[in-house]
């Protein structure tokens, strides 16, 4: 994905002067407002999304949903020790008991000695640690991996909370663009991370306006060419646009 995009409407001249004719619009407001739902597009398009409905789906339900899969992301791959399955009942104890006393290199040694398979044993849940197991799209590694056991659960909750904090940047980098062109609506755990984005006025002349908007997250530029954001916005608002003429035709002022 390209980091700026330049909004030309030129293209759509003819039709955005008859939509303004037929509602009794500027030409100049009907741009902007289509611009500010391009924006609108971009946004609902960028991670995270609903598949089956990436544009009409709520906010709220694309935020509901990347909680859940960061949740059970990290339950796959993070666990504590006493959610770990243990067959042997004595064995089961003796790790329960170690754990409670700290001592994690014997707990360590204990799951070496009955081949218990884990990636390994900790009292904590850093960050880095965190990010060592994701995969270059930023999803958790397989279940195929053994996990990693921490003492307790409080640390996996905490780092749960941390990632959920991070839901939104993505989509944050399009935020400056929405303010620019008056876009409501856009809820904060997305206008909260604004700090990597572009606008600009091009050009401005009576027959139009060439606005340029950027979203430079870094990690969105080779997702969102993978998941061709952009291309989907447009072909998604020339489809919506050509809905709102032939209403602006029939029902005109009304």
């Amino acid at each position: 994905m390209t980091p700026t995009i330049t909004v030309d409407t030129k293209p759509f001249l003819h039709d955005m002067r008859v939509y303004a004719a037929a509602t009794g619009k500027t030409l100049k407001w009907v741009i902007k407002d289509e611009a500010r739902l391009f924006v609108k597009a971009l946004i609902k398009m960028t991670p995270p999304f609903e598949i089956s409905n990436p544009v009409d789906g709520s906010y709220a339900a694309q935020l509901r949903l990347m909680k859940e899969v960061i949740k059970r992301q990290a339950g796959s791959r993070f666990l504590a020790i006493k959610k770990f399955k243990i067959e042997d009942k004595k064995v089961r104890k003796q790790v329960r008991f170690l754990t409670e006393m700290g001592f994690i290199g014997a707990v360590q040694k204990v799951f070496e000695k009955h081949n218990l398979r884990v990636q390994d044993i900790r009292s904590d849940l850093g960050e880095r640690r965190y990010n060592s197991q994701r995969n270059r799209w930023g999803r958790i590694l397989g279940k195929d991996v053994p996990p990693i056991l921490i003492t307790s659960q409080q640390p996996i909750n905490e780092m749960v909370k941390l990632k959920w904090s991070h839901i939104g940047k993505a989509k944050g980098g399009w935020v400056k663009a929405a303010n620019a062109l008056g876009l409501n609506g856009v809820p904060n755990w997305i206008t909260t991370h604004n700090a990597y984005g572009h606008f600009k006025v091009a050009s401005e002349t009576e027959t139009g306006v060439v606005y340029e908007v950027g979203n430079f997250v870094p990690f969105i530029q080779k997702a969102g060419s993978k998941l061709k954001i952009v291309a989907g916005a447009i072909k998604f608002r020339e489809r919506r646009f050509k809905d709102r003429l032939e209403k602006a035709l029939k029902y005109g002022h009304k």
